[in-house]
């Protein structure tokens, strides 16, 4: 037996929306049947459209409803149809504890326990397009649902832009259309309290006394145009008002209304700072003294020109030179005020104050301009002048206050890109838009703006990393962003390698997600937006790679500096090269650098430095193709010490200007030239009496022969019994005897004269321009009283001398030198300690000889003998004591001090004799332990071990020659520390 119609309904309704079950449900209907959903244009006509749209339902919201039956009601209508009417609340879960419920009338025409025909209807406004039945109930419905995936997507795009957005209905009151979460934060109200507090309408936000003139200018502006500008005060929680400035664009609602969409930014300091200086401008009319006491102390500057013409100049106040980077002393009055216009905007300045000059005259109306004015430094600010006309004693004068507006019309610019960028993304955007389903971990691309192979990827980020699309150095983040997702944050973003296409190239990608949750706070969606950052990745390498270079190479630099050339200026100027900033905004590079050498460079390297840095000669050695130069010099450093530098300059031109520009550097080579100097000096030195060498001795005295005529003299000098001292006394002693007798002699002798070390015990000395023979025998007998009073207790070092005399003895070299030894011989033979002259040898006569006692004819036992000398310990130290280098002695197993010379204690600062006792490490090196590079294990008695050394208790690097001696008949290690300044010297 057939279903009763209550039976079919109610039956029908459990498969349908209880069960889900398809089959079921469509054993209920006829062929025929005629079903009207909910909805506005759900209609099916047959069994086979009902079919397609409940399995379309089904995949889409497969979960069961809870149902319940009420108000039934049958009636008969003949020929085995019968009508059915009943209420059917639909219930799912709960809200708050209560079960969300949806209502239901349902009207059906029955036929032996079939439907022929049903509708179904709700009493609510939940219902939306498309639907045979809601989807979605309680507070928020599917369609509400993608409502707020629509509104966070357009969120996303809000967040780059300063300040906030609000929006009205273009009609009475401008009710309320939109407003974001930035607004209300910087107004202070929630969305409900702006609600009650203006009643839905944007006029009651708006100041009362400003109401009207909004309305007037925004009805203007949008009569030529769709976007309009306007001052007013706004509503903020509290009562209280803040002046903002909006900037607003008419577009249209979706449903056809038009909407007056605005961004608005807080203007309140600003207009308050305009209104006192407008304020104060009119007060200060004819009080000069006044006004230039208040002008500097009040923001931004004061100018007071005649007006007209080219505005000469007045008056300019302390700010305003402070604005423009000068001091007051710097700018001189009574110049044209353009002159500090920027160029690009005088002709415009110029035209809009000749427009304005009558209503600023005849009416006394103010004008107020906004343009740039040229700083110190070059560059320019944005200023807001508001310019008043004052007639003074038959003179017309311009009073202007000056505020800078740089901030703001940067971020007036940067408002003006992110409404234009806020237009075009609700528009379209040009960045890759996507739906990140969370559950089922799908990405949907927005129809048409996908440049993926395909419009939906599943199981992301898994299936994209598998496919390759994503670079090993980016799995991490990527994997990492969207487990962020998973776990239910609320946003999450990364900078990730990847591509579009399986084949296609690797580009960087910034993919941003914002989360969608449901009522529950359970995550169901993340909007998300790809922007293709590849450019900007590759600049900032280029970029990190550049400065870390220049960093990496300023670093070891003492100045740098960039020079235009083809404008003769400085641009960039740091390190050393800073004290010329004093003059860089007013003189030309040329000047600058002429100057400056003058004061830093050493005399003697000023006109070859000035030569290469001349702009003329930088110009031609870029047009040569020259591109680096070098300069080597001396100059002061930041001590105030003259040291060795090296000048590097990079040519080249301009990508843009194509002006010829420098790079300059500055490098202290100040160590690295002593060292290249004391080898040059070592090769022409003899390292132990630091006198000219035999090679420089002999070039340097050709040079003279060769190029001046005149009367010199050559001498030879040889030490009398030398081998016998180094044989019996050791080669330590013979060493002094030897750096002494060199030091006597070039004590004994001009600057201009050659003194110089010929090997062993030999010397020589030629004298230049030697105006009379007693000057020649008076040196002679100077040479060997000198040597004989090195040591004075005993006198026990002596010399013999030969002298030739040029031109008369000869005029080469050869000839000099073979003609003094000649006469040196003759003098050993006639007993030494004496000098001879070649020619007293050439005629026989030895009546010019001078004598001195010779050490062969002392008395053996005698105790002023050199013997003595050297067997006396306290002599011997004498001899050390003597010495400018510093020397001592000390113990080589304990490390104990016997002996330290007296240049050790003046130049360590320790009281004479503290050292003595202590140990060598910690007297000398000062060091709590032997050192490290101790040569002990090297050294002998045969000869000395030298090497370098920085000594951190002197603070300075030494030469030092170690070697064995015995010291009292012991074992001892003597160290000579020789400081390489003094070689140079």
């Amino acid at each position: 037996m057939p279903n009763t119609p209550k039976e079919t309904i109610k039956g029908f309704f459990e498969a349908y929306l209880g069960q889900r079950d398809l089959a079921k449900t469509l054993s209920y209907l006829l062929p025929e049947v005629q079903w009207v959903g909910t909805g506005k244009h759900e209609i099916v006509r047959t069994i086979g459209e009902a079919e397609e749209a409940l399995k379309a339902e089904f995949a889409a919201e497969p979960l069961g409803y809870t149902l319940r039956f009420w108000g039934e009601k049958e009636t008969c209508l003949g020929g085995g149809f019968a009508m059915y009417f009943t209420h059917l609340a639909v219930s799912r879960g709960e809200d708050e504890g209560k079960p969300v419920t949806l209502e239901i009338r349902v009207t059906a025409v029955c036929r032996e326990g079939k439907i022929a025909s049903i509708h179904a209807s709700v009493p609510t406004f939940l219902q939306e397009e498309e639907e045979y039945f809601p989807m979605r109930f309680g507070e928020r419905t599917y369609s509400e649902l993608t409502k707020a995936v629509r509104a966070n997507a357009a969120q996303l795009l809000y967040r780059c832009i300063p300040g906030g957005i609000v929006g009205g209905y273009m009609e009475e009151g401008r009710p309320l259309y939109y407003i974001n979460e930035e607004m209300l934060s910087y107004l202070g109200f929630t969305c409900d309290e702006f609600l009650q507090a203006t009643g839905g309408l944007l006029v009651n936000c708006i100041h009362p006394q400003d109401r009207e003139k909004v309305k007037e200018r925004i009805t203007a502006m949008l009569d030529s145009g769709d976007f309009y500008e306007v001052d007013y005060r706004m509503l903020c929680k509290g009562g209280q008002y803040i002046w903002i400035h909006d900037i607003g664009k008419r577009v249209q609602a979706e449903d056809g209304r038009p909407v007056a969409l605005s961004v608005c930014y807080d203007i309140s300091d600003q207009v308050r700072l305009h209104q006192e200086m407008e304020q104060a401008a009119v007060e200060l009319q004819g009080k000069n003294r006044e006004l230039k006491e208040l002008a500097n102390n009040i923001p931004g500057g004061v100018v007071k020109c005649i007006f007209g013409g080219d505005l000469r100049t007045i008056y300019l106040s302390e700010g305003f030179c402070r604005m423009l980077g000068y001091s007051a002393q710097e700018i001189a009055l009574g110049g044209s005020f353009y002159d500090f216009l920027w160029e690009e905007d005088r002709t415009r300045v110029q035209s809009e104050l000749e427009r304005a000059a009558e209503d600023i005259c005849a009416k006394g109306s103010s004008l107020s301009l906004e343009y740039r004015l040229r700083t110190k430094g070059g560059s320019h600010i944005w200023v807001q002048e508001t310019k008043r006309a004052i007639l003074e004693d038959g003179v017309l004068y311009g009073y202007s206050v000056l505020m800078d507006i740089t901030a703001r019309h940067e971020m007036e610019q940067k408002l003006k890109v992110s409404e234009k960028r806020l237009s075009i993304a609700l528009d379209q955007t040009t960045n890759l838009v996507f739906d990140y389903h969370i559950p089922t971990k799908q990405i949907s691309f927005t129809e048409g703006r996908y440049q993926m192979d395909y419009s939906t990827l599943e199981n992301v980020p898994d299936s994209v990393i598998q496919e390759g699309r994503i670079a090993p150095e980016s799995l991490k983040d990527c994997r990492e962003m969207f487990e962020d997702i998973q776990r239910g944050e609320k946003a999450a973003s990364s900078e990730v390698l990847m591509r579009y296409t399986g084949e296609g190239p690797f580009v960087w990608v910034r993919i941003s997600l914002t989360t969608i949750h449901w009522e529950d706070g359970r995550p169901v969606t993340a909007v998300g937006v790809m922007e293709d950052i590849t450019a900007r990745k590759e600049a900032e390498r280029s970029f990190l790679k550049e400065e870390q270079y220049r960093q990496a190479m300023l670093s070891s630099m003492d100045a740098y500096g960039e020079i235009n050339l083809t404008k003769n200026r400085f641009e960039k100027i740091s390190g050393l090269w800073e004290t010329y900033l004093a003059v860089k905004g007013t003189s030309t590079y040329q000047e600058i650098a002429e100057a400056n050498s003058r004061r830093f460079v050493h005399f003697e390297d000023w006109d070859n430095y000035v030569s290469v840095v001349c702009r003329e000669n930088l110009l031609r050695s870029y047009a040569a193709g020259n591109r680096e130069i070098h300069c080597q010099h001396r100059r002061l450093n930041r001590d105030n010490q003259m040291v060795w530098m090296l000048l590097t300059i990079h040519l080249l031109a301009d990508p843009d200007s194509g002006d010829v520009k420098a790079l300059a550097y500055l490098k202290d080579i100040n160590r690295e030239k002593q060292r290249e100097l004391e080898l040059q000096y070592q090769a022409k030195k003899d390292p132990l009496t630091q006198l000219y060498n035999k090679g420089t001795a002999e070039a340097l005295i050709r040079n003279i022969l060769q190029e001046q005529k005149g009367s010199h003299t050559f001498f030879i000098l040889d030490l009398d019994h030398f081998k016998e001292i180094n044989d019996t006394y050791g080669h330590m002693f013979g060493d002094i005897v030897l750096s002494q007798a060199g030091k006597v002699l070039s004590q004994l002798f001009r600057s201009s004269d050659i003194v110089g070390r010929l090997g062993g015990d030999e010397f020589l000395v030629f004298m230049r321009n030697v105006p009379s023979q007693e000057l020649v025998l008076r040196k002679a007998k100077e040479m060997c009283n000198a040597v004989s009073k090195l040591f004075e207790q005993d006198k026990g070092v002596f010399c013999s001398v030969g002298v030739s005399c040029c031109p008369e003895d000869g005029r080469s070299y050869e000839e000099l030198y073979r003609r003094a030894d000649k006469a040196l011989y003759a003098a050993k033979n006639n007993g030494r300690n004496q000098f001879v002259l070649y020619r007293e040898v050439e005629h026989g006569s030895q009546e010019g000889s001078f004598q001195l006692t010779n050490i062969d004819q002392e008395e053996p036992g005698n105790a002023s003998g050199l013997s003595a000398v050297l067997e006396r310990r306290y002599l011997s130290e004498q001899l050390l004591d003597q010495l400018d280098a510093i020397v001592y002695v000390s113990d080589p197993e304990t490390y104990e001090l016997y002996y330290v010379n007296r240049a050790m204690y003046s130049s360590s600062g320790y009281a004479e004799g503290e050292c003595v006792g202590r140990k060598c490490y910690e007297a000398i090196m000062g060091r709590s332990e032997p050192c490290p590079f101790c040569t002990n294990d090297w050294l002998g008695f045969d000869k000395f071990y030298i090497w370098r050394h920085y000594n951190e208790v002197l603070r300075r690097e030494y030469i030092l020659k170690d070697k064995f001696i015995l010291w009292n008949g012991k074992k001892a290690r003597m160290e000579i520390a020789i400081d390489p300044n003094t070689l140079a010297e």
